[in-house]
């Protein structure tokens, strides 16, 4: 908008906003961007696809009447866990808990999305993979 001319007689002005129809507007939206899982539950469930491929067994945890999944013992899981995950600490203790922590946090992150489930069967604390589970 014009609102007079400078000492050398060129026109200033200022600018304003000019309302406009609802119709004229675009609105865009964002998404927000999709998080894999975090690097304990990443280390998590590499380490039970490494070892459920290796020593999984069949076994119907519910029982007879139940479904047959594809399982592995925890401990086994957790072996495989503590070769690829990397602690700080400042004696073996240390990192031993360090690692200790990571893996429940990972193994908290993958059963609460309904990735993996877990039973205790005879003296196996059993772990196996979901259908359909994409972290």
């Amino acid at each position: 908008m014009k609102l007079g001319e400078d000492e050398d007689g060129d026109p200033f002005g200022a600018c304003y906003v000019e309302p406009g129809k609802p119709e004229d507007a675009v609105l865009t939206v964002k998404r927000p961007k999709e998080k894999g899982p975090p690097g304990h539950a990443k280390a998590d469930l590499d380490a039970l696809g490494v070892v459920i491929g290796d020593k999984g067994h069949k076994v119907r945890p519910f029982g007879t009447e139940g479904p047959e999944v594809t399982a592995v013992d925890r401990e086994t899981i957790r072996e495989e866990f503590n070769r690829v995950w990397a602690a700080d600490g400042a004696d073996e203790k240390a990192r031993s808990d360090a690692k200790r922590k990571a893996f429940k946090r990972g193994e908290e992150w993958a059963s609460s999305r309904r990735l993996t489930a877990s039973r205790e069967v005879g003296r196996q604390h059993l772990v196996w993979l979901l259908k359909d589970a994409d972290p």
